[in-house]
């Protein structure tokens, strides 16, 4: 009789307890971010505090850097990626980083666009 009661008050309980647990809602969907066209046409601007931070960890190799000047000269300081998959043991944020701290800052703000002149 003991086991019959206590293995109704442990069925109740946990018959309770299920019923009384909150539901848990469902995420909010998110709004896929819009991108124009423009912006997915121009890479991705890195700070430049990042790259400092990514070159100073792990300084590269005398062969490394033969590669990289290879890599310049063919594709120049403008296409990271390219000159990555030249060198092989780095990667293109890596690259990146080491252009930044060669040359500084290749991407600037573009400058404002000057309004057309008036017509004759």
């Amino acid at each position: 009789a003991h086991s019959q009661a206590h293995s109704q008050a442990h069925s109740q309980a946990h018959s309770h307890a299920s019923a009384a647990a909150p539901a848990v809602a469902a995420p909010a969907a998110v709004a896929p971010a819009v991108v124009t066209p423009a912006a997915a046409a121009r890479p991705r601007k890195t700070s430049s505090m990042y790259l400092s931070r990514i070159d100073a960890k792990n300084p590269w190799k005398p062969d490394e850097v033969e590669l990289f000047e290879e890599a310049l000269d063919l594709y120049g300081p403008e296409d990271p990626r390219a000159v990555s998959e030249h060198v092989k043991t780095r990667d293109v944020m890596q690259t990146k980083a080491y252009i930044f701290k060669l040359f500084g800052d290749l991407d600037p703000e573009p400058a404002p666009s000057a309004p057309p002149p008036p017509p004759p």
